[in-house]
């Protein structure tokens, strides 16, 4: 199996501010899924994003992700 068809699968882990969200933001073509607010290190940054406030969000979110006419190649949850 290659990395090309599978695609590469990470979990970032560290306490606030070392850098999680930024990094998310320097990913090839990235969709963050931002779950707790936290995207005040991005505010200059054109990056797109899909605000979590309830179950209901998540649940379309990853319909989206999920569906034919998804383009982004990264996506975090953050």
């Amino acid at each position: 199996m290659h990395v090309a068809s599978r695609g590469i699968k990470v979990v970032v882990f560290g306490g606030p501010g070392i850098g999680k969200t930024r990094l998310c933001a320097a990913a090839p073509k990235p969709l963050i899924i931002s779950a707790e607010s936290g995207l005040l290190s991005l505010r200059n940054e054109n990056i797109d994003y899909i605000e979590i406030k309830t179950q209901k969000d998540f649940e379309d979110a990853y319909k989206f992700v999920a569906s034919p006419d998804f383009s982004y190649e990264t996506v975090c949850i953050d």
